[in-house]
């Protein structure tokens, strides 16, 4: 799990050609019918919200006019960002890696999450090397997600976690989930398994300021 997924072989490139990024639909209708065809049936992970369970909070939402105007951060390998307005999250090149984003202080009537963080954490460990991806100062996964609940307010918090196309098997990622439970029994927070979703193995993940997950 110590590898970098910073240089992906050419493997990984014939992998990403499988999991292609689904067109932007033209209006909310279509947006709906294309989620529906390219939803996944892997079984459910015990302890969370599988994605392709039919619970999954409102989807994909790049049909919306707020979505197509939200500023998109862009989080690289090794690196983590906070989204505090509508900026959508977003990072790929994830192979043996596993992405994150914690996501606090909902607003009551916007339904944004006034305080997300997304974590591209190298080879998923927790411990790898993490840089703020505006102001480049150094850190690491592990602090950079416990500052992250550390800020967290109110009683709506959220935790998805996208794994790599490399990072498929139960065993690692419950390995990559039993990291971030460390975490959060430190910062004595109890997240709730009904507040975490996990996304199939992919590329790439993008959370919009709702929490809605485009894949």
């Amino acid at each position: 799990m110590g590898s970098s997924c910073s240089r992906r072989s050419n493997a990984a490139v014939v992998q990403e050609d499988l999991y292609p990024m689904p067109a932007i639909p033209r209006t909310q209708t279509e947006g709906n019918q294309q989620h529906a065809r390219t939803q996944t049936t892997n079984p459910r992970l015990p302890g969370a919200r599988n994605a392709s369970a039919s619970s999954q909070r409102a989807a994909t939402t790049f049909g919306s006019a707020n979505a197509a105007r939200a500023e998109v951060l862009t989080v690289g390998v090794s690196q983590h960002s906070i989204a505090t307005g509508d900026e959508t999250l977003h990072t790929s090149g994830i192979n043996d890696c596993s992405a994150v984003v914690f996501m606090t202080n909902r607003d009551p009537l916007s339904h944004i999450y006034r305080d997300r963080t997304m974590l591209h954490v190298n080879g998923s460990d927790m411990g790898s090397s993490s840089a703020d991806a505006r102001s480049g100062s150094p850190s690491t996964a592990r602090v950079a997600f416990m500052d992250a609940v550390n800020r967290r307010k109110g009683s709506d918090h959220r935790l998805v976690v996208g794994f790599g196309l490399a990072n498929d098997s139960p065993f690692s990622q419950q390995m990559f989930r039993d990291q971030l439970s460390e975490c959060m029994d430190e910062c004595r927070f109890n997240l709730g398994s009904n507040n975490m979703q996990l996304q199939p193995p992919h590329h790439s993940l993008t959370v919009t300021a709702d929490g809605s997950v485009v894949m």
